[in-house]
């Protein structure tokens, strides 16, 4: 009788062969974890203890340098074009607000006969339902004259019906005291529609 007999490798070599390298893995996983982590925290920690930087903007988001005065031209027309917001721009609804809103702008001298010329166009936009509302295209400064040329164009709208033109208005202007409402300190003495 012959026997014969089969070599049989071990299992348990293999096996432990098999958890050595998952471990080796994991081993070098939670390396490259930890110190990712570690190096994401030195950065967090820099950039929360540095100083916030503050960029100033003007009116037309632009940054403002430090130490550099803005010209007299630039704030005059920044004021008429917050004038022409609150003094064109309105609806039925909102008339009332925006005239008196606009007579922050006018020279006290001249704001009884502003106020009752503006009654008439409250009344009239109430009644037949008109609202306006002008686009500027163009603000000339004559800071010597202390004149402005305005162009642009106005949307009339009558019960609904639209109508556009073209906007020629010239406004005399004085400087004044700075308040809240007006922080320029540009006061409209005198304006002229072409």
């Amino acid at each position: 009788m012959s026997t014969t007999g089969h070599l049989q490798s071990a299992r348990f070599p293999k096996l432990l062969s098999d958890l050595l390298h998952s471990n080796q893995f994991l081993k070098m996983f939670s390396f490259y974890a930890l110190t990712l982590t570690l190096v994401t925290l030195i950065a967090l920690f820099f950039v929360a203890y540095k100083a916030p930087q503050v960029i100033t903007l003007n009116t037309e988001g632009k940054a403002l340098v430090s130490g550099e005065k803005p010209k007299a031209q630039t704030l005059v027309s920044e004021a008429i074009k917050d004038y022409i917001r609150l003094r064109y721009n309105w609806s039925p609804a909102s008339v009332d607000s925006s005239l008196k809103s606009s007579e922050s702008f006018i020279m006290p001298t001249t704001l009884k006969a502003f106020q009752e010329a503006l009654s008439k166009v409250t009344r009239f936009s109430k009644e037949k339902g008109v609202s306006q509302t002008v686009y500027v295209d163009k603000i000339i400064v004559d800071i010597n004259k202390k004149v402005a040329q305005i162009t642009g164009n106005r949307i009339t709208s009558i019960q609904g019906m639209k109508a556009a033109g073209d906007l020629k208005l010239e406004i005399s202007f004085e400087s004044g005291a700075h308040t809240k409402e007006n922080p320029w300190g540009v006061y409209i003495v005198k304006e002229r529609e072409e």
